[in-house]
């Protein structure tokens, strides 16, 4: 078999409705790009192997239940059945999940998990395997959840604070604004220290007027040149002091199609995109979330 030249959307499934809702994003996805898609399922055996060991079956344990190939070939069906023309692929695994598709995601375009998943020993899409996946792959990561219908008109919203993580959120928000024809709103917030603590620190170390100013350019620096990339993008930039980033881009993800923010950031004077941040979106966020990440990253 040849090398594929083409990198994979990677959508992870259990049989549960955020999973399919996941596979139709990841589908969708994948079609749009000229992508092929990867769809797995994970089955492992709670006494001995897989989730608890993080071993493959031996030789006697490796035919699964129908109702675990079902799932695959269900799937698989639907992923077909909404895009004739996809090239698709399906991966029953024996081991940990999330430690299936960080390994794949040196290779991969995106991966696609749900926020929740069946549940018990057999369930793929836990909130656990959907965090660690966000915080240890090495592709873009879309978390789905909360609406993934939203009108044609909903914005796609960027998590910015001037970092090379956040460049990565915007290319990839950029690119989805773009192909959905949707708005980007681009946020940065910015604090200064608590009022009831001394005033070094933070960027209380300026006055408000001129932390504004370096806010409102840190966010310009960031959008400059994607106008001339992205023409028929229309962007909003939003900048808000003194406000938590992770509670300001969950109210965003009200109105939102999508959110998307870097894996970290800049760390604690323009924390926008710390793993707290991300951490509280694939959790809370009432849209599909993406973990952008650079290569390699």
């Amino acid at each position: 078999m040849s090398k594929r030249t083409v990198s994979p959307v990677i959508a992870a499934v259990d049989g549960s409705d955020a999973s399919l809702a996941a596979l139709d994003a990841a589908a969708s996805h994948a079609a749009s790009r000229g992508r092929p898609l990867e769809i797995m399922h994970s089955h492992t055996s709670a006494a001995l192997y897989g989730a608890v060991l993080g071993e493959p079956y031996p030789p006697e344990y490796s035919d699964p239940p129908v109702h675990v190939v079902q799932i695959l070939t269900r799937a698989e069906q639907r992923a077909r059945d909404a895009h004739p023309d996809l090239a698709v692929e399906t991966h029953l695994i024996h081991t940990a999940p999330a430690a299936w598709l960080v390994e794949r995601s040196r290779d991969a375009a995106l991966i696609v998990v749900g926020s929740r998943g069946a549940g018990g020993f057999t369930g793929l899409l836990l909130g656990s395997v959907s965090s660690q996946v966000a915080t240890h792959a090495l592709c873009p990561v879309m978390v789905v959840r909360g609406d993934s219908a939203r009108p044609s008109t909903a914005p796609v919203v960027a998590g910015v604070d001037g970092s090379e993580h956040s460049q990565a959120a915007l290319d990839f928000a950029f690119e989805e604004a773009s192909r959905r024809q949707a708005p980007l709103v681009a946020v940065y917030a910015w604090k200064t220290a608590p009022r009831d603590l001394p005033m070094p620190g933070r960027l209380s170390v300026f006055g408000f007027d001129q932390a504004q100013e370096i806010s409102e350019r840190i966010l310009a620096e960031a959008l400059a040149g994607y106008g001339e990339k992205y023409p028929d993008v229309k962007v909003t930039p939003v900048l808000s002091f003194d406000f938590d980033p992770a509670m300001l881009l969950t109210d965003e993800s009200t109105e939102a199609a999508l959110v998307v923010v870097g894996s970290r950031g800049r760390g604690e004077v323009a924390s926008l995109l710390l793993g707290s941040v991300g951490y509280t979106l694939i959790h809370h966020a009432a849209c599909p979330v993406v973990i952008a990440r650079t290569a390699g990253r």
